[in-house]
């Protein structure tokens, strides 16, 4: 493609490194997978590269650190077991086992001009130049009682905060999905703010238009993650909501408890790759009219994309960097503040103003997507001979 390629005519050859399989749409939010499409639609050659253990002795190695681990953790027998995973995953012995794996593959992969390193659990050996992808830093990670890094041990989190320091230093330049991460690279590491790029994020569902009736209020819900997400305070929010306007509909999509209140309606997990559920999901895209995620702690939120591609608006959480993501284009609340979320709620139920603002999403959803994040990927890399001018400027 004219400006993606090498002066003399011949497109880079980039590894994507991840810790586990970058084909896998569900993995880490589906940013590997589509940042490898996204890459090669660039006419890029992307070679991904594992920065894991083969699939058996992975899951070998693992449940051997995970019983090593268990006792770090508190509560139930159960809890302590998943406390266990988390803790094994980052211990020092599976990241040196990691480190050797992805030194294996990556000489397997043969000559690369660059890396795009997706994560820094892991420690890539020096080599051709390399750009780091991520959504937030350790420091962010820690500082949210929903992220597993808080109940991390101070050892284990440090040696963390280490790796991904070296793998900053190391790097081209530090790509990060949000300004809210970027502000942390900068302040929390020191890392010069030029090194530091916004690539923002791409959309893993671009549901098909459709007329919209703005004169319901109908409110979209979606989360693997109950508790995280703020479901909870949504529930609370709109009972009152619709105790005012009786008209209201939130529909709940994901693992969410059975829904008991009036004008709530729980539709369970809905997967993309299953043909029949991904026709539900695009109809709730289709009929709802603003897409509510309140989190706790919500580092770069794929779903307001999704949901803007599909002209809709979006009420986010200012806990993370929604707001890159939503813009001019919804609203943004305290998690912690019932009040305003009911504000927000009612300000969306207004069909004027989540029509106006629903129009403003479609247009705001063209800044994201993988094509686009790949572009900004291959501009912070600047490799020799790569045409720049045409690339997809940073955020």
């Amino acid at each position: 493609m004219r400006g993606r390629e090498r002066s003399d005519g011949a497109g880079p050859r980039i590894g994507l490194v991840v810790g586990g399989d970058a084909e896998n749409p569900a993995a880490w939010s589906g940013v590997p997978a589509g940042v490898l499409g996204g890459l090669r639609e660039a006419g890029v050659e992307v070679v991904p590269v594992r920065a894991a253990l083969s699939p058996r002795l992975g899951r070998v190695t693992l449940r051997a650190l995970t019983l090593r681990h268990t006792r770090l953790g508190l509560g139930s027998p159960r809890a302590r077991i998943a406390a266990g995973r988390r803790f094994a995953v980052v211990s020092p012995q599976m990241v040196a086992l990691r480190g050797r794996a992805v030194r294996a593959n990556l000489r397997r992969a043969g000559g690369l001009d660059g890396l795009v390193q997706v994560g820094t659990e892991y420690v890539l050996p020096a080599g051709p130049p390399t750009v780091t992808l991520e959504d937030q830093t350790v420091p962010q990670a820690r500082a949210s009682a929903y992220s597993f890094l808080h109940r991390l041990p101070p050892a284990l989190a440090e040696d963390w905060l280490e790796r991904q320091l070296l793998a900053y230093r190391r790097a081209v330049a530090c790509c990060v999905t949000t300004h809210w991460a970027a502000r942390s690279v900068i302040d929390d590491y020191g890392i010069a703010p030029e090194k530091v790029r916004v690539v923002g994020v791409g959309r893993n569902f671009s549901p098909r238009g459709g007329r919209r009736d703005w004169s319901i209020p109908r409110f979209l819900f979606i989360a693997a993650e109950w508790e995280r997400k703020n479901g909870p305070g949504l529930l609370s929010a709109f009972a009152r909501l619709h105790a005012e306007l009786p008209s209201a509909r939130l529909d709940l999509v994901g693992n969410h408890p059975p829904p008991t209140l009036p004008g709530v309606t729980g539709h369970g997990r809905l997967r993309l790759g299953v043909a029949a559920e991904r026709e539900r999901l695009e109809e709730l895209y289709r009929r709802c009219t603003c897409l509510v995620m309140p989190s706790w702690h919500e580092p770069a939120g794929i779903a307001y994309a999704d949901a803007a591609a599909g002209g809709m608006p979006s009420i986010g959480t200012s806990r993370g960097g929604s707001a890159d993501i939503i813009g001019d284009a919804g609203m943004i609340v305290d998690p912690a503040d019932d009040d305003a979320l009911l504000d927000a709620l009612r300000a969306m139920a207004d069909p004027e103003r989540a029509s106006r603002l629903g129009e403003l999403a479609r247009r705001r959803a063209a800044a994201f997507s993988w094509p686009l994040v790949a572009e900004r990927l291959l501009r912070a890399l600047a490799l020799p001979g790569l045409e720049l001018e045409p690339l997809a400027d940073f955020l």
